[in-house]
């Protein structure tokens, strides 16, 4: 039996595909994972915005109450929209 051996170093096809599979593999389990991180970052935004808005909410009815300005009767104190709060 003859063998030929050419001394080559390097992949066969198979390897190659195997490392391709496996590679594929991983960037689909983690897909999902990015999807989720950037949906926490959303989330997060949101929430210091909320926190924002409510701290303004909490001022104007602060000052509502304290009569620093005018506010209609039937508000209690909070502002009607948000036009008038940025205001």
């Amino acid at each position: 039996m003859l063998q030929l051996n050419f001394g080559k170093k390097g992949f066969t096809l198979v390897e190659l595909l195997i490392t391709l599979a496996i590679i594929s593999v991983m960037a689909v389990a983690a897909l999902p994972l990015t999807k989720i991180a950037v949906k926490r970052s959303k989330e997060i935004e949101l929430r210091r915005n909320l926190r924002t808005i409510r701290e303004a909410v909490d001022v104007f009815k602060k000052l509502a109450d304290e009569k620093k300005f005018e506010i209609e009767s039937n508000t209690e104190g909070y502002p009607p929209d948000l036009e008038i709060l940025v205001k």
